[in-house]
């Protein structure tokens, strides 16, 4: 059996909270520079995630299909959990304000009937894209071991992230303007962040299995202070980045910066390179079991807390705390779940005994 990788697991756990943070930030005066930092979560998920798929074996159709039914399952339950809190708060402010609730309805499922929802899942969750994106990268995968394309993705990868920069962060600099966000964040999500990061990993493992990497690794790891000092550089090149982009209102949003690629590559090797890393702290834990629920569930809290702490003389506090609050919640709510699923299941075994 193989021992699990807790390096990746530990980040994991810290990925998740970048997200929440991403979404509920902290209101102080380093809240720009954080802002800019933080784009490296999603792209993480999807790059660990290739990184596990990369296999020396035989593709199995049923490994793959037994993944694309997860995703699609998943992605129906939590799009329902979210159709749910929708259709409850507005039918709420609905029923306050005297307003027709069957015409809300209908304009609630009219907006799920667009395409940027069926094909992106924008407009319900905005994060739940990840998804969609993490099911069409898992088919091209499939395609790609099943024509053997990998020369044709290895060398896709590199020209796709210079499009991405081009035509994204960096077109109000090269051009004077930039694309219209609607036609372009798709594919910048789905082809930019899912295909791109995702191969990545995938032949990043490939790469580990090389003399060159061996090498670098013994580079690496030769003081902790040379992990440090990399993470460093990248972190100031990263801020500095964006603001230069900003000082020339060259800034384009929500898209990922040069820096973003580089600081999560030199996060992954370092991480790569110290696989036990964290395996201590217990951290790893919360990263294998708990971070997907974070991932998904963090918009639904932060909501909650909203509907039910705004107004309240409580309200001020939570703001000052609100991603750990976030965080915690989502976190423990989970364990807690996952608890009583357990000790369900254990008495309905009894039972058939």
């Amino acid at each position: 059996m193989k021992q699990r990788i807790t390096s990746f697991d530990t980040f994991r756990a810290i990925a998740a909270f970048i997200i929440v943070f991403l979404h509920y930030p902290l209101l102080n005066p380093f809240t720009d520079e954080a802002q800019v930092l933080v784009r490296i979560a999603v792209p993480y998920f999807f790059m660990v995630s290739g990184y596990f798929h990369y296999s020396t074996k035989e593709l199995k159709a049923e490994k793959i299909l037994k993944e694309l039914k997860k995703l699609i399952r998943l992605t129906i339950i939590v799009n329902i959990v979210y159709l749910i809190l929708r259709l409850s708060v507005k039918s709420c402010y609905c029923i306050q304000r005297g307003q027709d609730l069957h015409r809300l309805w209908s304009r609630v499922f009219s907006q799920l009937a667009r395409p940027r929802y069926i094909w992106f899942n924008f407009g319900l969750a905005g994060h739940l894209w990840y998804l969609r994106a993490m099911i069409f990268v898992v088919i091209l995968f499939a395609i790609m071991k099943k024509f053997k394309l990998e020369t044709v993705v290895k060398f896709s990868i590199p020209l796709i992230i210079i499009a991405d920069l081009c035509l994204c962060k960096y077109s109000k600099c090269l051009y004077g303007w930039h694309y219209k966000r609607k036609v372009l964040e798709p594919l910048e999500k789905f082809i930019g962040v899912g295909y791109s990061y995702f191969f990545m990993g995938y032949f990043y493992h490939q790469f580990e299995q090389t003399e060159p990497f061996e090498k670098m690794k013994k580079a690496i790891t030769k003081s902790p202070a040379i992990p440090a000092a990399m993470v460093f550089v990248a972190v100031i090149l990263n801020v500095q980045e964006a603001k230069w982009l900003e000082s020339h209102k060259w800034n384009v949003q929500p898209y990922n910066y040069i820096g973003t690629l580089l600081l999560i590559i030199i996060i992954f090797v370092i991480l790569s390179c110290y696989k036990t890393l964290g395996s201590r702290t217990g951290i790893h834990i919360i990263g294998q079991k708990y971070s997907e629920y974070i991932y998904f569930y963090h918009v639904l809290c932060g909501k909650l807390f909203a509907i039910f702490l705004k107004g309240k003389a409580i309200y001020p506090y939570y703001l000052k705390v609100r991603p750990f609050a976030v965080y915690l919640t989502v976190m423990f709510v989970t364990m807690f779940l996952i608890w009583c699923r357990r000790v369900l299941k254990k008495k309905l075994q009894l039972q058939k005994i």
